[in-house]
């Protein structure tokens, strides 16, 4: 029997993309969590079961969606692991409680009702065979479109301080504890003066500079995975009485 639950949101960095050696064609590891990221390695440190709900690709905006759209304990332990500015997402209705489970891994997150939302980020704005795909199906790349005219980097960085404030503010009368962490070194920098959420010193890329990346040579590797839980350990026995 476990000590409760840990539940971790982010993006790829949280689900733990390119810890496993995946055939080319195998998509798998785009949608279901690792068993060498960072979230897992912890709740097992913490005896505790682990529920993954990252998703590949995911937008500070998602984050929040998925946060608010989970039901909590008043013994979990939540952490956050924020993603970069340049995502974005629009959401076309709203979500059923399955489809805030599903892992989106394309522009559109195809569903029987139809596509509950659209994906906005620079890959998907410069991607050939995307852009091929599209014009064969008539689809505009929205992608493309947000990024020339709409995007701004402060806006991202409001709608990135907004969004973890009022997640913190959202679960710290429902949950045991919540930490938030950043993907990279901009998450931690010029944070405006009325945000009181207390950020993880470290960001994640950090760790994928001091210990290397994963087979795909793009996402942080076991060993830094391994070493991110090992200081959230750490974090937590200091500032919990009783993690488990």
């Amino acid at each position: 029997m476990t000590n409760g639950r840990l539940l971790a949101f982010g993006c790829s960095n949280t689900l733990g993309n390119g810890l496993e050696l995946e055939p080319s064609n195998n998509y798998r590891h785009l949608y279901k969590p690792s068993k060498y990221a960072w979230p897992q390695v912890l709740a097992n440190m913490l005896d505790r079961q682990c529920i993954n709900r990252a998703n590949s690709g995911a937008s500070n905006r998602q984050i929040t969606y998925t946060i608010l759209n989970t039901e909590f304990q008043s013994d979990d332990i939540v952490i956050i692991m924020w993603t970069y500015f340049d995502r974005h997402c629009v959401f076309l209705r709203p979500w059923s409680k399955e489809e805030v489970l599903v892992k989106p891994i394309i522009n559109r997150t195809e569903t029987s009702t139809g596509p509950a939302m659209f994906t906005l980020t620079p890959g998907f704005a410069i991607g050939e065979n995307r852009r091929k795909k599209e014009k064969k199906r008539k689809f505009p790349n929205l992608s493309k479109i947000y990024f020339k005219y709409l995007f701004n980097l402060y806006d991202a960085k409001y709608e990135y301080w907004k969004s973890m404030n009022l997640i913190d503010y959202h679960l710290k009368d429902k949950v045991k504890y919540v930490k938030h962490l950043t993907t990279n070194s901009g998450g931690l920098l010029d944070l405006p003066i009325w945000n009181v959420v207390p950020l993880f010193p470290t960001d994640f890329h950090q760790y994928t500079v001091k210990y290397g990346f994963g087979y795909d040579d793009m996402h942080p590797g076991v060993i830094a995975h391994k070493t991110l839980a090992e200081d959230l350990y750490n974090e937590l026995l200091s500032s919990i009485t009783n993690v488990s």
